[in-house]
């Protein structure tokens, strides 16, 4: 997983967890109510998830 800092034209800077960078458009587009021109990409940093099994 990544960790997408994303930069909307209104000044909002949200973080978006996403598996790649479409992806976290996707849901900046949808929670954000913009279009794709309004978004910039500010930094990606990968995140490791580990899970434990019980």
């Amino acid at each position: 997983m990544n960790e997408y800092t994303l930069k909307i034209a209104n000044g909002r800077t949200i973080r978006v967890m996403a598996k790649s960078g479409g992806e976290a458009m996707k849901k900046a587009i949808k929670s954000e109510k913009c279009t794709p021109d309004e978004i910039t990409v500010v930094s990606v940093r990968e995140v490791h998830v580990y899970r434990r099994s019980n």
